[in-house]
């Protein structure tokens, strides 16, 4: 997985060099629905972790991204508990207008 995810990074660097075509490259924690505590795989959540993100904050900030026009070739940090700022660069995620996780975890 991680090898696969440098590779995509580095094509998507690619096109923005090539093509001048802005690339927002999101970086996920743990993706896990905050009221049901299930994650992609069908799986409950054994316990609270400071990666966890629900896919609906991943959706609106892949949203933002998408019409944020002065993003070039951006690497987006996603996290969705207040832990996750202390491990996660999310500082500029944050700043895609003013961004904060609609459904956050209780902290670790």
């Amino acid at each position: 997985y991680s090898l696969t995810k440098c590779l995509q990074e580095g094509i998507a660097e690619a096109f923005h060099l090539k093509h001048n075509m802005n690339v927002s490259i999101l970086r996920l924690g743990w993706v896990v629905n905050s009221d049901t505590r299930i994650d992609k795989y069908g799986n409950p959540l054994p316990k609270n972790h400071y990666a966890l993100v629900d896919p609906r904050d991943v959706g609106e900030v892949a949203r933002r991204a998408l019409e944020c026009r002065n993003l070039t070739h951006e690497i987006l940090y996603v996290p969705g508990t207040p832990e996750g700022d202390q491990h996660f660069d999310a500082a500029y995620t944050r700043a895609l207008p003013d961004w904060t996780p609609t459904y956050p975890f209780s902290p670790v």
